[in-house]
């Protein structure tokens, strides 16, 4: 019977290990590895640094993660490995945000029309620790790792507002911003 137990008590043991170890690798490296897909999926299709406009969503649209289909989305796979990134775009009459998601999914900046202090946003994303030359005096957002995605959505308030409301999310750029003194 003891042996029994001490047998019972290793396997319990045992279990346990395996289940805290798989937890920790889950939470470690599950999101690094998404956003690498997403990453790579979005650079299959148009450079890196470059914003997309994915069509409306509809029931099998699946770019982004259960994607409303009262909204519309620009999006960008960023890398600022080799310089800064200018990210623009105009802020509609309507709800509207702009989020950027480090490699791990984490989401260091988000932006709503509330909060956009105007009708257009133009800021710089930068490598952690590395300031740009700034001629423009745009706000630097240091990106806490060098790849990740950044994302606009837009409130699509009525059928009658959606080409104009289109067509200002195709506005919006995400390229390398050229940091050399002028």
């Amino acid at each position: 019977m003891v042996n029994l137990l001490k047998n019972i008590g290793q396997w319990v043991l045992f279990v346990g290990v395996l289940a805290v170890g798989m937890h920790f690798a889950t939470v470690r490296f599950l999101p690094d590895f998404i956003m690498s897909r997403l990453h790579d999926k979005l650079t299959r299709q148009v450079p890196v640094n470059t914003m997309q406009y994915p069509a409306r969503p509809d029931a099998s649209a699946r770019a982004v993660v259960k994607p409303s289909p009262d909204l519309i989305y620009a999006i960008c796979a960023y890398d600022v490995s080799e310089g800064p990134v200018r990210v623009t775009s105009p802020v509609p009459d309507s709800y509207w945000s702009l989020s950027a998601f480090a490699n791990n999914t984490d989401n260091f900046l988000a932006i709503n029309d509330a909060q956009a202090g105007g009708d257009r946003v133009d800021l710089i994303l930068s490598q952690p620790g590395r300031k740009p030359i700034n001629p423009d005096m745009l706000p630097v957002i240091e990106a806490q790792t060098p790849t990740g995605v950044i994302l606009t959505r837009t409130l699509i308030t009525s059928e009658e507002d959606f080409p104009a409301l289109n067509a200002l999310r195709q506005q919006a750029t995400c390229s390398p911003y050229v940091d050399e003194a002028p």
